[in-house]
């Protein structure tokens, strides 16, 4: 079963049913919660959706398939966001169709947030340990109002970062594109690349390492793309935001096992798949 999500207008709670008709060109949610759930369905984003002020897109199929349209909430206080139930994914987001704003997790084991703004996907990836509660991500396409960090930090990025909103432990993984000029903040050493977390007053690290494999799209980790993850969990109700940086001359813990030596040094090596 396919759900071609073509409502207009909703402004109160609906739950969309496999057999529905939807026809028009866009869809606004002014009020309430948008229930899209069937066991068996995919829901297939194929033009612009907006999310109003406390407003809930909440995604309860096995399969959401980006294919055209942002999906844009209000921010603030009290934005609005879209929500993937448990066993709910997504695939084929990319910078032309993705959602603007946040996007809450519900998985119990890791999950990866289609988020985006200004028209460039940037994911971040959220992995469970033994504890879940919902997690509220969203991505920012211009630098954070506070630039200050702590020692060993030497830059941190002044084009974008990533709000947070969690309050149990888990691992974080940045990805990064073409677009987020890591040649720039690294100096076109990815090895200096690492992850920092704001804590209300300052940036500060969190250890990390290289992926060697970026996890949006499987390519290998350059400065043109790829993702960094946490080498431990983080308590994510300690940083309000996250983004990446560059460390300072020691720069920071290489997984020489993956493959990362100076014969395969990322920084010196073409992106092997750009495409998602």
């Amino acid at each position: 079963m396919i759900i071609k999500l073509r409502l207009y207008f909703l402004t109160k709670e609906h739950t969309l049913k496999p057999n529905l008709d939807t026809v028009s060109k866009s869809l606004r949610l002014m009020i309430g919660v948008l229930i899209i759930q069937s066991v068996h369905a995919q829901l297939h984003i194929g033009t612009d959706v907006h999310i109003a002020d406390g407003g809930n897109l909440h995604v309860a199929v096995a399969e959401t398939i980006f294919e055209q349209g942002i999906v844009s909430t209000t921010r603030g206080t009290n934005y609005g966001l879209v929500s993937f139930a448990p066993e709910s994914n997504w695939q084929r987001a990319d910078h032309n169709t993705h959602v603007d704003s946040f996007v809450r997790m519900h998985s119990e084991e890791s999950f990866s947030f289609p988020v985006g703004n200004d028209g460039i996907l940037q994911p971040v990836q959220i992995q469970r340990i033994d504890q879940s509660s919902p997690v509220d991500m969203s991505f920012i396409n211009r630098p954070h109002t506070n630039l200050q960090a702590e020692t060993g930090i030497s830059q941190v990025s002044d084009q974008f970062y990533w709000e947070l909103i969690g309050d149990k432990p888990a691992y974080v993984a940045l990805a990064w594109s073409a677009f987020s000029n890591m040649d720039k903040l690294t100096d076109n050493n990815i090895n200096r690349l690492g992850i920092a977390g704001y804590d209300g007053s300052q940036w500060r690290t969190i250890e990390a390492e290289l992926d060697e494999s970026n996890f949006h799209d499987n390519s290998h980790s350059t400065v043109l793309s790829g993702s960094i993850r946490s080498k431990n969990p983080i308590n994510l109700e300690g940083y309000s935001a996250l983004t990446l940086v560059s460390m300072g001359e020691a720069g920071i813990a290489v997984n020489v096992s993956q493959g990362f030596t100076p014969k395969n040094d990322p920084s010196t090596t073409g992106c092997h798949s750009c495409s998602s």
